[in-house]
């Protein structure tokens, strides 16, 4: 590419293997968290922004790739491969940008280390049962709205109201308590899941956040609580694929 020295070239390589793995955790958490129920899904601007994330990484390791090769047998690359490098860059500027705003700090990363894991357990969510307090459930919709908005300290206020009308609102109970995890406030949240698990029991996605919390705690119960939310959910799965067949 030019006169580059082995360094710069080195340095592109750098840069563009942190295009391919800097934009997986996006491409990875952005889809759990839809599914997950955790944002309102739209579809235009989440899959522009999964393709844009793709687009970027295997830009990235396709220029890395490039480059090495070069280094090390002297394959000439062409001036024109600067557009792969300015192209790598705009990705991952817009997604970085667009898609952390989006996924925010609503999960922390220790919470869906294991994504398929997550992905799992976070269908449970959906079926988490509603409250049926409309001025609760009004209320709780607000909140969600100030959470995507990132005003999370209005979004903990308006959850603390739900909490005083209905305490057993689990879904409010889990979105209030991701949220102090998100700040770090893990005795907090812990306590929060304990409580969403205590309402409902036979909740996978409660008692799997639970015993995440716990294991960064090093509460030792976080494997007892992590086997019961499999056994949970396998129940939850059973179920519903019996009720499809009644």
């Amino acid at each position: 590419m030019g006169n580059m020295s082995n360094g710069e070239m080195w340095a592109v390589v750098f840069i563009s293997f942190y295009w391919f793995t800097g934009l997986w955790r996006i491409t990875k958490q952005l889809p759990i968290v839809i599914r997950s129920g955790l944002l309102p899904e739209k579809d235009s601007d989440m899959k522009f922004l999964l393709f844009t994330a793709q687009c970027g990484r295997f830009s990235g390791l396709l220029t890395a790739v490039l480059i090495t090769a070069s280094i090390y047998d002297g394959t000439p690359i062409p001036n024109c491969f600067w557009i792969f490098i300015v192209f790598g860059s705009f990705c991952t500027i817009y997604v970085a940008g667009q898609g952390r705003k989006i996924i925010g700090g609503r999960i922390p990363t220790w919470m869906i280390s294991q994504s398929t894991q997550y992905e799992g357990f976070g269908e449970s969510q959906e079926r988490l049962p509603e409250t049926s307090n409309e001025i609760a459930k009004s209320l709780f919709q607000d909140g969600l709205e100030a959470e995507v908005a990132e005003d999370f300290g209005k979004a903990i206020g308006i959850y603390e109201e739900v909490l005083i009308i209905d305490p057993t609102h689990v879904k409010c109970l889990i979105a209030k308590g991701i949220i102090h995890c998100m700040r770090k406030e893990l005795q907090e949240g812990e306590e929060l899941f304990l409580q969403a698990s205590r309402v409902c029991p036979t909740s996978a996605f409660a008692l799997y956040l639970l015993s995440r919390v716990e294991k960064q705690l090093g509460i030792y119960s976080w494997k007892d609580h992590e086997l019961t939310a499999q056994h949970n959910l396998d129940v939850e799965r059973t179920k519903e694929m019996l009720d499809k067949y009644r």
